[in-house]
């Protein structure tokens, strides 16, 4: 968030609503210094709501100083959920493929994807990491780039894949990536970092495999873990359910916007889906918005 824009909509005087999309994990006296200003002035009285993408990173404001009396989650409507899946059970054919879409840089972890699928290989494990986003880099032994590809088809490759990687490193300020939530509705297993976002919803050994971020070595743990237990594999895919309940209580970003535009923050929707009405688990209807 932009600090300098949230103080310049404050001093119009107009009605403010911040919505974010983040998260505070880097640590030290610079990082410890923005997040007092920025706590400072979300809670400012002449902001009247803070809302920020998904439960586990609204939380994490909470937990940083923010009121939870004007504090609630958002998210989007999604294309598909576990109810849409069967579970799956690990396939005897190999290789086993470990799938991974979204950025391709140093911070989402991908190149510890990369360097852990080769670990997994030198170990014996017959694996193959199948990697979806914009890159020029060439395919290699036991990585293949698939560039860009539509939404639907990213679905479609974690429901194909055995695995799906979401090996973010903490310095990336992932509200709760979307990445995450289509690798939960496949059900396919899910190898994923500790990054703390993540952690209120991905539990090793019930959830996800997790290994520790930036492990390569961690990484090819988890892979030759799951291969060699196909009832921790099934484990993970039946309890994608629980993983996907752990989302809830967020509030439709469209209905949040049209309650606060039409009705202001007193709207019974907003207020019932505040901290401090108890995470509630439905949404109801929701620019001058700021969007920082």
């Amino acid at each position: 968030p932009d600090l300098s824009l949230l103080k310049w909509a404050i001093k119009t005087g107009r009605r403010v609503f911040a919505a974010l999309a983040n998260s505070y994990n880097t640590t030290g006296l610079r990082a410890s210094m923005h997040q007092y200003r920025l706590v400072k002035i979300l809670n400012d009285r002449r902001i009247e709501l803070v809302a920020n993408h998904c439960m586990p990173a609204t939380l994490q404001l909470a937990k940083l100083g923010i009121r939870p009396n004007k504090l609630l989650a958002w998210d989007i409507p999604h294309q598909t959920s576990p109810n849409d899946y069967s579970a799956k059970q690990l396939r005897s054919q190999r290789p086993l493929i470990v799938a991974y879409a979204g950025s391709i840089i140093k911070e989402k972890g991908v190149f510890d994807l990369i360097e852990g699928t080769k670990i997994a290989r030198q170990r014996g494990l017959s694996v193959e990491a199948v990697i979806a986003g914009s890159t020029d880099l060439q395919c290699s032994d036991g990585v293949r780039f698939v560039g860009r590809i539509e939404n639907q088809a990213v679905i479609d490759l974690f429901r194909r894949a055995d695995f799906v990687a979401v090996p973010s490193r903490p310095e990336f300020p992932e509200g709760f990536p979307l990445t995450m939530f289509e690798a939960i509705a496949s059900r396919t297993p899910i190898v994923c970092s500790d990054h703390p976002v993540f952690q209120p919803v991905m539990v090793d050994g019930e959830t996800a495999a997790v290994f520790p971020a930036g492990s390569a070595t961690g990484i090819a743990d988890a892979l030759c873990r799951l291969a060699d237990s196909p009832e921790a594999y099934a484990r993970l895919s039946v309890n994608a359910g629980l993983a996907w309940s752990r989302l809830d209580g967020a509030m439709d970003w469209k209905e949040m916007l049209e309650s606060w535009l039409l009705d202001g923050k007193d709207a019974l929707d907003l207020q019932s889906h505040l901290l401090s009405a108890g995470h509630p688990r439905r949404a109801a209807r929701p620019v001058a918005a700021l969007c920082a």
